[in-house]
């Protein structure tokens, strides 16, 4: 792949934008610009000094174009048995082997070197030896890894959900815009159409791709958590575990409840809408027949059911909101307590490194189950792309051997069956 192994000259196209002729650059970055984000640094200083005109805005590289990508895809695609994983994994594996590598790191960061780094930091801080010089390194260290784990997510994300995605959304477009011009009948009237797909499918798969990103992460940093829990406190950090993963399955809960609640709320919504829209075509007959009391009674009774159920969903809401923020402190507490009970001596550092570990495996908890619903969701979509992709193509016409009669019939014989006479009624 050439736009990943050396950095391609710039090279200036004119195009049109609106009524005016742009002169733009397109440069293919190198994939180390990539991995660090130094493609994008020359338009933010530019921008810094200056406004950006359309002039300075660059062209997409050569190698996010649909007509490249497609002819890339087409060694991957088997025809019979077409595979959108395959092709995207061809063409992207080194964006997703880095930007996945990068989210691991970034996971190992936050659950196993900030917490271990902040248990010296406190150690020496409360020494009584002067160790002003490993103290202050200690801090730098600690800021250092403050700093990479930011990068490396910033890192993730662009490779995964940016450039990911602008890939995918323009190599599968082009498949099923390909696809359109040369399929045949489709049998199945239940079957997706092209519009769909590319309005609807591809278009939640690059949003879904947002929470997927997250996933290398997400696991190194629960499984880098919770051993380093298990090192720090010992046998006492499974109570503590068992207390956040507990309230996350009760938010799990909660949130089926909230859901439900909702749907009774649409409905009551729907209800009182629609008595509204009958008060309003009809409002002269109400006028005549004096009904203005007993539909505004009517209105009052539903409007009281749709503000219980807003109530319902606003309690459930809180509570589960709640929940979520002081998991932490509560599976740290029991933790705590167990350990104390189990006849060990608390120390600042482990208290603090523990409490760091417990607030940051809040968050993969929480998103690992929508990230794996966001996953289930693209292998949805991907399969009606390619149930799509199967359909037969349209037989194409054999272009004669001779070009002088496109047809010839030799000893040809036509008849056609002779017309009824016309009846007695037809003829008067």
């Amino acid at each position: 792949m050439k736009s990943m192994e050396s950095k391609g000259e710039p090279e200036t196209t004119t195009e049109m934008m609106g009524k005016k002729q742009v002169q733009r650059e397109r440069r293919e970055p190198s994939f180390s610009e990539y991995l660090t984000l130094w493609w994008v640094w020359p338009l933010v200083r530019k921008g810094f000094r200056s406004a950006l005109s359309e002039e300075d805005i660059p062209r997409s590289p050569e190698s996010f174009e649909a007509e490249n990508l497609l002819n890339r895809a087409s060694a991957f695609e088997m025809e019979d048995n077409p595979s959108i994983w395959r092709v995207v994994w061809n063409l992207n594996k080194h964006f997703i082997l880095c930007g996945s590598l990068a989210g691991s790191t970034q996971g190992l960061l936050n659950t196993v070197g900030r917490p271990f780094v902040l248990r010296e930091i406190i150690k020496v801080a409360t020494s009584d030896s002067e160790s002003g010089n490993r103290l202050a390194w200690l801090i730098i260290l600690f800021a250092a890894i403050v700093y990479l784990e930011g990068f490396f997510g910033v890192v993730n994300a662009h490779l995964l959900t940016d450039i990911l995605g602008a890939r995918f959304s323009s190599v599968v477009s082009g498949m099923v815009i390909c696809k359109s011009l040369k399929r045949g009948r489709r049998l199945d009237a239940s079957a997706p159409v092209e519009t769909s797909l590319a309005g609807n499918d591809i278009v939640r798969t690059m949003e879904n791709l947002r929470l997927t990103q997250w996933v290398p992460m997400l696991i190194t940093a629960l499984i880098g958590g919770i051993t380093v829990l298990v090192v720090l406190i010992g046998v006492s950090s499974v109570v503590g575990l068992f207390v956040m993963f507990s309230i996350v399955g009760l938010n799990r809960y909660i949130s089926s409840k909230t859901k439900k609640a909702e749907k009774l709320n649409l409905k009551a919504g729907d209800k009182r809408l629609t008595l509204m829209r009958q008060l309003i075509e009809g409002i002269q007959a109400l006028k005549m027949h004096g009904w203005e009391a007993k539909f505004l009674s009517k209105i009052e009774k539903v409007r009281e059911d749709e503000c219980v159920h807003i109530q319902n969903y606003r309690i459930l809401q809180v509570v589960s909101i709640a929940l979520g923020r002081a998991s932490p402190v509560l599976a740290s507490c029991a933790a705590f307590i167990t350990f104390v009970l189990m006849g060990n001596t608390l120390r600042p550092a482990d208290i603090f490194a523990a409490l760091t570990i417990f607030q940051a495996l809040r968050m993969p908890l929480i998103m690992i189950p929508l990230s794996l619903t966001a996953l289930m969701n693209i292998k949805v979509s991907l399969k009606r792309i390619e149930s799509f992709l199967q359909i037969p193509n349209v037989c194409a016409v054999r272009k004669p051997d001779q070009e002088e009669n496109a047809l010839e019939i030799h000893n040809g014989d036509f008849s056609w069956t002779k017309p009824p006479p016309p009846s007695s009624s037809s003829s008067s």
